[in-house]
């Protein structure tokens, strides 16, 4: 039988399985481990991987509530940015724990400092924030931390390819090795904490394995994922330095802004100076892009040059002196990150495109970090339901770590309440030789399959999105899903991952697509040229993606 070319080099029986290492996955590790539960991490890199330590930014921030007064104006600030889609007893519970966790984070080797300088992206109150860096130093603390923990099974490199779901209820997954040797865990309670879905991006600024993966896993057992279409795109560079990102902060400083023509676009968009120099205002008081104010065109310009010319263009910005003697943290350690990275930002000319950063959306979670699943829980950038339209800066890392520790808490009971379930190894071998194609025979190259989906979802949902579009790239998915299989790289036992990656890419991929096509409006991070308004019709409405018996479905309610 086919099914028998899967073979289990390591059976694992545990409490809980985390999937991902980033700082959601480390804070529900730790969690997990003080309650005493048997835990398995699997990590797609190395331990400390993800958006949470991504090496070329400059840092990780979280706002928190200045006081006991402030925390309600700070969750109408993130309703507000929000724009009626964003989880209201989520950000509730976001505001009032964020401190608690912060306290927390030495207990993971992270020690952050206090940063002021203006109020976070989206943000109209300036706040405390905390921030930390050093990624190496904390990777090395997590690791001495973990090293001490009995009840620990550290799987680096290891990569979760499908959860096994019975009745609605969670078995254990299937994952691969260092080695690209299957081994099967059997697990009372799954964590997915494993990051977003930019990488699937041509340009993006974060890591390789951070390519939507729990996104696929998620909807393969049936959970559905919510508000995916609002995916925040921040400007990152593309010279002199490939994907450094950017510091919005500094455009108070430019000098010129240019095409690869030579020419002003921006400014020629405008009837007039005062205009131009509202947009780029604005535009440097948040990173991510929105259309919910005229800093926009800024970005929507870059792409559409960037589309209409189809290469890597972007605008060429250069800046006027005294931009490094600026007092402002903030803008201070903007020259800083660059210096490290040998660029002269007062010298030196910049290009910029607009880089796929974050997610807001991902796996429908309930706040307390459960799905429609029993046994499956979601946290950090793979979990939808905290964020709306727009996000604060620094919203992400304090969901991370709050639905972090949520998670693991909902897990740790679940466990108590519940038997690990028997298994037939041959049948799950079985389903999933079945699941991975084993009748569909392909010559489809993964890796390069991969760039041209990249390149596809980079030109059609980017910024600039429209039906048509959309609709092209859709229709290529749709088409490379029904003729693409990773069986030949399973039964020749090469290159595995890369196919097994390229398969859960074209799974989440027409999720994403299908989400952007069912809101027809222009809200947040959303823009639609063919419905550039917002429509007030559509408030507190979400789209939800699902697959049923292979097809995937969207849904707005």
């Amino acid at each position: 039988m086919n099914f028998l070319m899967i073979e289990f080099s390591q059976i694992i029986e545990t409490d809980i399985l985390i999937a991902g290492s980033g700082l959601a996955g480390i804070r529900a590790t730790k969690d997990a481990l003080s309650s005493g539960k048997n835990v398995v991490l699997a990590s797609k890199g190395k331990l400390c991987s993800g958006s949470s330590f991504y090496p070329l930014t400059g840092g990780l921030r979280a706002q928190l509530p200045s006081s006991e007064r402030d925390k309600n104006l700070y969750l109408q600030e993130l309703l507000s940015s929000g724009a009626t889609v964003a989880g209201e007893e989520h950000c509730k519970i976001l505001v009032d724990s964020i401190t608690h966790e912060i306290e927390r984070l030495p207990e993971i080797g992270i020690y952050p400092k206090s940063a002021y300088g203006r109020a976070a992206c989206f943000a109209t109150t300036e706040r405390r924030l905390e921030g930390w860096s050093g990624w190496d130093t904390i990777r090395s603390s997590v690791r001495d931390i973990f090293s001490t923990e009995e009840n620990l099974t550290l799987l680096e490199y290891c990569e979760i390819q499908r959860i096994i779901v019975r009745d609605k209820k969670v078995i254990g997954a299937i994952a691969l090795d260092e080695k690209e040797k299957w081994v099967f865990i059997s697990s009372k309670a799954i964590i997915l904490a494993t990051g977003g879905m930019c990488a699937l991006y041509k340009h993006n600024l974060t890591t390789d394995d951070v390519c939507g993966i729990g996104h696929s896993l998620a909807l393969d057992s049936g959970v559905s994922l919510v508000n995916l279409e609002f995916i925040q795109f921040i400007p990152g560079m593309l010279k002199p330095v490939y994907k450094l990102i950017f510091g919005e902060i500094i455009l108070r400083y430019v000098d010129t802004i240019v095409n690869h023509e030579g020419r002003a676009v921006l400014k020629e968009f405008f009837e007039n100076d005062e205009e131009y120099k509202t947009c780029l205002l604005e535009r440097a008081m948040h990173g991510p892009f929105t259309c919910g104010d005229s800093s926009q065109y800024f970005d929507l310009l870059m792409m559409k040059d960037y589309i209409e010319n189809s290469e890597p263009s972007g605008l060429t910005l250069t800046f006027k002196k005294g931009l490094i003697e600026d007092t402002n943290p903030l803008v201070k350690e903007i020259p800083t990150l660059y210096k490290k990275h040998h660029v002269d930002i007062e010298k030196e000319k910049i290009t910029l495109l607009p880089f796929a950063h974050c997610n807001n959306g991902g796996i429908s979670i309930e706040t307390d970090g459960t799905t429609s699943i029993r046994g499956l829980f979601a946290a950090g950038e793979v979990a939808g339901g905290v964020h709306g339209a727009d996000r604060h800066g620094g919203a992400a890392t304090s969901a991370a770590l709050v639905f972090g520790a949520i998670s693991a808490d909902s897990a740790n009971i679940y466990c108590n309440n519940n038997q690990r379930e028997e298994y037939d190894i041959n049948l799950i071998k079985e389903d999933f030789a079945s699941f991975a194609g084993v009748n569909t025979k392909n010559s489809l190259d993964s890796i390069t399959l991969l760039e041209h989906l990249r390149e596809k979802l980079f030109f059609s949902g980017n910024v600039y999105r429209n039906r048509e579009n959309i609709l092209t790239s859709l229709s290529w998915i749709e088409k490379m899903r029904g003729l693409y299989s990773p069986w030949n790289a399973i039964s020749n036992r090469e290159n595995i991952k890369a196919a097994m990656k390229t398969f859960h890419a074209l799974r989440t991929s027409e999720a994403l697509l299908k989400a952007l096509l069912e809101r027809e409006e222009s809200r947040g991070p959303h823009y639609r040229s063919d419905f550039p308004s917002i429509n007030r019709s559509l408030d507190t409405k979400k789209v939800f993606i699902k697959e049923v018996n292979g097809k995937i479905l969207s849904t707005m309610n």
